[in-house]
Parts: structure tokens; C-alpha cells; sequence
């Protein structure tokens, strides 16, 4: 696993500890792994045929539905899909694939699965890599809906979620929230989302967002990809496809501002 992901399985597989006790931790299978992607025994990419809003089908692109092992054990794969809702740029649709994962979403074309984890409180991460590996190319997506976790790493990225931590006896006094990764760029466009970049050692400028809607739902949504800059229009169109389906942002978290 590279580097820059060992971060989230941490968060994944301390909550899926968390959420068992000594006496329910048997033969469950650990975090996906790399191998055969037509015969996966973790997950697997089945193609299907999309069609569009009209219920014509998409023959231009490659399209798959993905399955996967959760760490119970149990076989998720959402079906069947829905038409396909999101913006397809027409000037890039030879470099695409659509992945329905319960919702479609774009993907560089070519890009396969290197690790999907589902835990028994619904943490998931999902982390596609570039043909040559992840030092060619990857993108990751997240999903956390412990609200304590998802408070804990939205808390560096949101200056009231770090007050509101201390307000509930949520962090220790003085306790730093510090930031993974080194970001250059932060923007919020609304109060439940933040847009930024950050830098990783030999790789090229990583585009991430991270989308968290407050305590009393407790769901942090996150993404990241990490492409040559001479691919930021791919890039871009793949970041939209993953970050645009989240709900409005609760209107009292739009008055704490960010």
C-alpha cells in the first residue's frame, strides 16, 4: 500500500477493531488485496452496459459495475444500475470508464482496483491506481459515518468543528489537529466542504476534497487523485464525477461558517 494511504486503512481497521470484542474477532478476512481483477476473490470489476438518462445504452465507453468483500466476509455489489446522471466531457470520453459502485462515477480508463475495504460501521475506502501503479497515478474515496471519527479527521480541515471537539469533551485541551498530508492550497466553498492540494514526495501535486455535514449525522465523505499536471483536464472531470452528489450543507453548520 502506498505511503500516502496508510493514513485511512489506520482509521479503517481501528474502527472495525473498535467495533468488535475479543470474543467476536474469528475468521474474518482482512483488507482487500491485489490480484486476478476478472476472478477476484476481494473484488472484482464486472462489465455491464450503461445506458443514458433516455435509456439509450453507452457504446463509446467501457463500463463496470464493482463488487467487493466486506471485512465480514459478506459480498456487497449494488444492483442493477441506475442511468448514468453525471457530466461526461464529449472531448474526453475515449480516456474514460463509467464504475457504478450504487452510484456512477468516472474513472481514468484503464485504472483498476488496488485495495476496497467495507467495515461493519459502513467506514469504506476505495483506491483505484494507473496501469503502471500508484506511482503513475491513483485516486482514492472515502466514506466514514462514526461521527467521532469523522469529527477527528474532519477537525484540521474545519476551524468550528476543532471548537465544537472541545465544547463536547471530544479532544483534550490544547490538543493539536494537525494535517496529514502538506497542503498549499485550502478553500471552502460552503461550510460542510473543503477543496485543497496537497504535496507528497516524488508524485505530482495530489487534488482532494473532503465533504462533512456536522456531529448530528456524523458522515465525512473524502476524496483524493493524484495526476500529471498535463492531465488536469481528466483529472478534473474525474474529481467532479466523485465530489458533486453529496446533499446541501445543513444550514446551521452554513451559519458556523468554516
Amino acid at each position: 500500500m502506498p505511503a500516502h494511504h496508510r493514513w485511512w486503512v489506520g482509521v479503517v481497521s481501528f474502527l472495525f477493531l473498535a467495533s468488535a470484542t475479543a470474543g467476536e474477532l474469528h475468521d474474518i478476512p482482512g483488507p482487500a488485496h491485489r490480484g486476478d481483477f476478472v476472478n477476484g476473490h476481494d473484488f472484482r470489476m464486472t462489465p455491464v452496459v450503461a445506458v443514458d438518462a433516455s435509456g439509450q445504452p453507452i457504446t463509446d465507453m467501457p463500463a463496470y459495475r464493482l463488487g467487493y468483500r466486506d471485512t465480514d466476509g459478506n459480498w456487497q455489489e449494488v444492483g442493477p444500475p441506475t442511468p448514468v446522471d453525471i457530466t461526461i466531457p464529449p472531448d474526453l470520453r475515449d480516456r474514460l470508464m463509467l464504475v457504478f459502485t450504487g452510484a456512477w462515477a468516472l474513472m481514468p480508463r484503464g485504472w483498476r482496483p488496488s485495495m476496497v475495504m467495507l467495515t461493519s460501521n459502513s467506514t469504506m475506502g476505495i483506491e483505484f491506481d494507473a496501469p503502471g501503479g500508484s506511482a503513475h497515478g491513483w485516486l482514492f474515496d472515502g466514506m466514514v459515518l462514526s461521527a467521532w471519527s469523522a469529527m477527528e479527521e474532519a477537525a484540521p480541515f474545519f476551524p468550528h468543528v476543532r471548537k465544537e471537539m472541545l465544547a463536547n469533551d471530544m479532544a483534550q485541551p490544547g490538543q493539536r489537529f494537525a494535517m496529514r498530508e502538506h497542503v498549499v492550497r485550502l478553500s471552502h466553498p460552503d461550510a460542510c466542504t473543503a477543496i485543497y492540494d496537497y504535496v507528497e514526495k516524488d508524485s505530482p501535486l495530489v487534488h482532494a476534497w473532503m465533504n462533512f455535514v456536522g456531529i448530528e449525522n456524523g458522515e465525512l465523505y473524502t476524496f483524493a487523485i493524484d495526476m500529471p499536471e498535463s492531465d488536469k483536464r481528466l483529472r478534473d472531470a474525474v474529481f467532479a464525477s466523485h465530489t458533486t452528489a453529496q446533499g446541501p450543507c445543513p444550514s446551521s453548520r452554513q451559519k458556523a461558517g468554516p
